[in-house]
């Protein structure tokens, strides 16, 4: 692929996935239970240190998906901050999407002293073992002011690591602002992040180019 002129190779969440609930078999790599590790059906924290020296021989930079907005159902985070989670009435962590069973979801509001620096220092380990960008999921839905701090933070050390945002669909956009929850456009998301989806142009796009789905 380094012959193919490509210069970043990006993975899906490399994290152990959560039991609790899982989907399926083999579960969702978007549901994780410690964001520190390697998921032992991977290898180990050597192996992706030896997978990243060698992506960086061959003259490519290496991206993985960060997954902020929620955990498994399983990460230790549940019983020792349960005050980082959405609840429900009886105090039970849940996830904002019903049908997404097997996570439940961060809650960024009134968290900032606590949850925001833990987030930002996985981000900086990871890139102490060599990681050079990250694709940020559903990063649409995740405060502004934490991807400020979070930006800067890492910068201070990693000026060169690239940031990706998931960013949402128009539908969503006015699904979840009639909703009153936190979502962001493409124009926002340029604020901090270096690449969006661009799903902004999207409808142009299809307009513009004949037969385009």
């Amino acid at each position: 692929i380094a012959r193919m002129g490509i210069d970043f190779v990006w993975f899906l969440p490399i994290h152990p996935i959560g039991i609790t609930k899982r989907k399926g078999p083999l579960g969702s790599p978007y549901s994780i239970s410690d964001f520190r590790a390697i998921n032992p059906e991977y290898g180990t924290m050597n192996d992706f240190h030896r997978l990243v020296s060698e992506i960086h021989r061959l003259g490519m930079r290496v991206m993985i998906d960060i997954v902020f907005r929620h955990t498994s159902h399983d990460c230790s985070w549940v019983k020792e901050h349960p005050e980082w989670y959405w609840r429900d009435a009886t105090g039970k962590p849940i996830a904002q999407v019903p049908q997404w069973t097997d996570i439940v979801d961060l809650k960024f509001e009134e968290n900032e002293t606590t949850l925001w620096p833990e987030l930002i220092d996985i981000l900086r380990f990871w890139c102490e073992h060599g990681v050079d960008g990250f694709r940020m999921d559903v990063a649409s839905c995740v405060p502004m002011e934490f991807w400020r701090q979070a930006r800067r933070s890492v910068t201070e050390i990693y000026p060169r690591c690239i940031w990706l945002a998931e960013s949402s669909w128009f539908s969503a956009l006015r699904r979840q602002r009639d909703e009153g929850k936190i979502i962001h456009t493409d124009a926002e998301l340029y604020e901090t992040f270096d690449i969006c989806y661009d799903y902004d142009l999207y409808v142009a796009w299809r307009a513009a180019v004949p037969g385009a789905t």
